[in-house]
């Protein structure tokens, strides 16, 4: 499958810096998909998995980073966000909806948004598929 687009940034471990690098991603990302309930999708993904890796992988840390990667190919779009903490690991079966705590909350959302949704230590690779 042939990459259409390509994005690759970082930034520092500051919720701030999250806006601005989503907004660059999406306003690029409007050249290539035109249907607004993927492009919502899309920033949720990123808004979700970028704080997490702020709040949770870097614990804040202004001295360590978020990656971020974005490929766009022909009918999906995968997104990896990588910190510089230890990694994660998250059972999904143990996950209460009805429980008030909210950890764990952003990867469940951003699961139930992609086709395919991988954890690997500290990186996490989320496939979504699109209609343009």
């Amino acid at each position: 499958m042939k990459t259409i687009y390509c994005f690759e940034g970082s930034i520092k471990s500051n919720l701030n810096e999250v806006k601005p690098l989503v907004e660059e991603t999406l306003f690029d990302l409007k050249n290539f998909i035109k249907c607004e309930s993927s492009l919502f999708d899309i920033r949720l993904i990123l808004d979700e998995l970028m704080i997490n890796s702020i709040l949770h992988g870097n614990n804040s840390n202004f001295l360590k980073n978020v990656h971020l990667s974005i490929f766009l190919k022909d009918n999906e779009v995968e997104i990896r966000v990588k910190d510089e903490g230890k990694g994660v690991i998250f059972d999904f079966s143990k996950y209460d909806a009805d429980d008030l705590k909210t950890t764990g909350r952003g990867l469940v959302l951003v699961k139930e948004l992609t086709d395919r949704f991988i954890l690997h230590g500290n990186e996490v690779i989320a496939i979504k598929y699109l209609n343009k």
